[in-house]
């Protein structure tokens, strides 16, 4: 089975005293396009507690069978899991960078990596490098967001130390998503290229968002925190 998490929720509704998802987004195991399944057939399992629903592809109607673990009776709680049968291939899913990350950075970032799951390599491109722009948008002072992407690069270098394999990288990006925004019969993006993008794309968020702020909540821990008293017994 695949594990599916409430963010894939499309609508909840109530099954007997449960509150359960009303459809599900996620991709096919069969053709593996991106859907909505609508779930019907409800079914409670109370030696089990668990809800069992079928849903079928909006796309190619293959049968899919949905699980929710331990549901329960408030929209505040979640289910302790939600799956998926037949799970299909693996796919990548987003990461969550947490309250560093501007919103629409993270929703831009999770759209390259949707089209690298849906095996849309020019898309994954294009978006990685929408993706990059706002990477070092973000990263800029207010009068200096709307530099031009290779500008805008070196711009934060000049504040940040990005070390060079830092900016080569993120220039690799920017030159990989010009690839995919110009059309050019002999020199599309690959899969590993596009596999790549994503690839770096976290590393940069990570180093520019993620782990400032990592570093900052450790300091204001140790900062509140007494150090600690160390016995020193004398010599001899």
């Amino acid at each position: 089975m695949r594990p599916l998490t409430t963010k894939d929720f499309r609508g909840v509704t109530r099954h007997e005293k449960w509150i359960v998802p009303r459809a599900i987004a996620t991709y096919c195991s069969q053709c593996s396009g991106m859907g909505t399944f609508s779930l019907v057939a409800p079914l409670y399992d109370k030696s089990r507690h668990t809800v069992s629903f079928s849903g079928d592809c909006p796309a190619c109607d293959a049968r899919h069978l949905f699980w929710v673990v331990n549901p329960q009776e408030n929209t505040e709680t979640p289910p302790a899991g939600v799956f998926v049968f037949p799970p299909g291939k693996a796919r990548r899913a987003p990461k969550s960078f947490g309250v560093g990350v501007p919103t629409p950075l993270q929703r831009s970032y999770e759209s390259a990596v949707l089209a690298l799951a849906a095996e849309n390599y020019v898309a994954t491109a294009v978006c990685s490098r929408r993706t990059l722009e706002g990477i070092f948008k973000y990263a800029l002072p207010s009068d200096k967001q709307n530099l031009p992407l290779a500008k805008a690069i070196e711009a934060v270098n000049e504040s940040t130390d990005l070390s060079a394999p830092l900016r080569l990288l993120a220039h690799a990006i920017r030159q990989g998503g010009n690839l995919g925004a110009h059309f050019d019969a002999e020199r599309e993006p690959t899969a590993e290229l596009a596999q790549q993008m994503v690839d770096l794309l976290e590393y940069l968020i990570e180093f520019l968002y993620s782990l400032p702020r990592q570093i900052t909540d450790l300091e204001e821990q140790l900062s509140s925190s007494p150090p600690a008293e160390v016995d020193i017994e004398p010599a001899g």
